[in-house]
């Protein structure tokens, strides 16, 4: 089944329009989708994220492609990686996600050889700035190191 996801392209968007623009973000994107490979989100990607794009944590910031290549790096690591939104709050043009990704890898995780049989459950929480109908920035923290503990 394919999902078709359209962006507004007006500026003034009310609240509901701007965590509505997000939220494929993690359900359609970050979350792997049992019924396709990754190359099938990449135009929705495109779609929701400005060619200016900017990924942004304390180690360091990603542009567009660099994401979306992390996100396919993941999402054959994590074949059932997914990202549950808990809570999202909007403030003017940003939109704030309280999330939970969870998953078993099957590889090396950050240093970790893994098979599959431990998972992990992490809390994550993004900063989506958004203009123009498209993600033009995401300032986010994963708690990678409380998956570290629980996979080993």
């Amino acid at each position: 089944m394919s999902t078709t996801f359209t962006t507004t392209s007006t500026t003034s968007t009310t609240t509901e329009d701007l965590k509505e623009l997000v939220r494929p973000f993690y359900t359609q994107c970050l979350t792997v989708r049992s019924n396709g490979h990754v190359q099938q989100v990449q135009p929705l990607m495109q779609q929701l994220l400005a060619d200016s794009f900017q990924s942004i944590n304390a180690a360091e910031t990603k542009g567009k492609s660099q994401l979306m290549g992390q996100i396919q790096f993941f999402w054959k690591l994590i074949p059932n990686l997914k990202w549950e939104i808990q809570e999202m709050l909007q403030d003017g043009n940003k939109v704030i996600v309280r999330s939970f990704a969870s998953g078993n890898p099957k590889g090396n995780f950050m240093g970790i050889e893994c098979d599959g049989s431990k998972s992990f459950r992490i809390m994550s929480i993004d900063i989506h700035t958004v203009e123009n109908g498209q993600i033009v920035q995401v300032h986010h923290l994963e708690e990678w190191t409380t998956a570290l503990k629980q996979l080993k």
